[in-house]
């Protein structure tokens, strides 16, 4: 089924179903439009995105290109925001996973000739000006100079809590893997110039998912030491692998240990005791990547206080 079939059927040239179909109908009288209108409808032919492509050099296309990370359960509601957003503006969102060779997603992007790209932290600076240089529209355009300040902001938060209930040895424990952890180095940041602010020291270790390594970590970190502690951690998992370790050294939550998460998310709030978290507007903060359109010239709201997307998520372990 073609444009063709349509335009016959409705009795108009091509170009008008071509024009109409894709939004650029003013010009013509309702009726045409509505001819035409129907007829895609009763032959069922729908617009081809590979044809609009290359025909106009770009697709209606967003292309959310995802790291191979460490990134929580929140990406799929986030992912589902962001497709609803792009959906009102007439866009489609596709979602890929970046290929361990970076020449590769570069080409996929190229060939598929996206309208935007927003990279969660895939491209580099170079990628990114290669992307726009082929008139595709990468967001962020640039890498920023400074951190990401809600990263900045939720190790501020965790080191603010983790002193609410009195001062504390701090420690902050990132997850111990293999994978891109585009945003945990940010959070620790933000718990170290929140410790300093304090003049308080922190101590970093690394937390892997396992009753034995996070015991170990623990354990290591808190070598010849009496005084209480508390625990920042990347991500809910993270804390949640702490709370075990502190069980197995027999220290007393929150007594002896405070643990404060990021996420909150819902295997956080099952577990005894409750997990004191950061709770995170994920998808609301893949939202905010949007304001960066102006599609078909509609320019989207600007961005709200980064700090209305964090709070937080009062627990028993602190």
């Amino acid at each position: 089924m073609t444009s063709q079939d349509v335009a016959d059927h409705a009795g108009v040239s091509r170009s008008t179903v071509s024009s109409i179909l894709n939004g650029k109908d003013a010009r013509f009288p309702q009726e045409t439009r509505d001819r035409v209108f129907a007829a895609a409808a009763e032959l069922g032919y729908r617009p081809s995105h590979a044809g609009r492509a290359l025909a106009m050099g770009k697709s209606d296309i967003v292309l959310l290109l995802v790291p191979n990370a460490t990134f929580g359960a929140q990406l799929q509601d986030g992912i589902d925001s962001l497709a609803g957003v792009a959906a009102t503006h007439g866009l489609t969102l596709l979602v890929r996973f970046a290929d361990p060779d970076a020449d590769e997603t570069l080409r996929a992007i190229l060939n598929l000739r996206p309208a935007v790209v927003v990279d969660l932290g895939v491209l580099d600076q170079a990628g990114r000006d290669l992307v726009q240089a082929a008139g595709v529209r990468p967001v962020p355009q640039a890498i920023k100079e400074e951190p990401d300040e809600v990263d900045l902001l939720i190790g501020r938060i965790q080191v603010t809590e983790a002193f609410a209930h009195g001062r504390r040895r701090l420690i902050y424990a990132s997850l111990a893997d293999w994978r891109l952890d585009p945003v945990g180095p940010i959070r620790l940041r933000g718990a170290e110039a929140e410790a300093a602010s304090r003049g308080a020291d922190l101590t970093h270790i690394h937390v892997p998912l396992t009753a034995d390594g996070a015991t170990q970590a623990l354990a290591e970190a808190n070598a010849g030491s009496t005084e209480p502690l508390a625990v920042c951690c990347y991500n809910d998992d993270v804390a949640i692998a702490v709370l075990a370790a502190a069980r197995k050294l027999g220290l007393a939550v929150p007594d002896e240990i405070s643990v404060i998460g990021v996420d909150h998310t819902a295997i956080g709030q099952l577990v005894t005791p409750r997990l004191t978290s950061i709770a995170v507007d994920f998808a609301g903060l893949m939202e905010a990547l949007l304001r960066e359109l102006d599609t078909n010239g509609h320019g989207l709201p600007p961005s709200p206080d980064w700090s209305s997307f964090v709070r937080l998520a009062p627990g028993d372990t602190t």
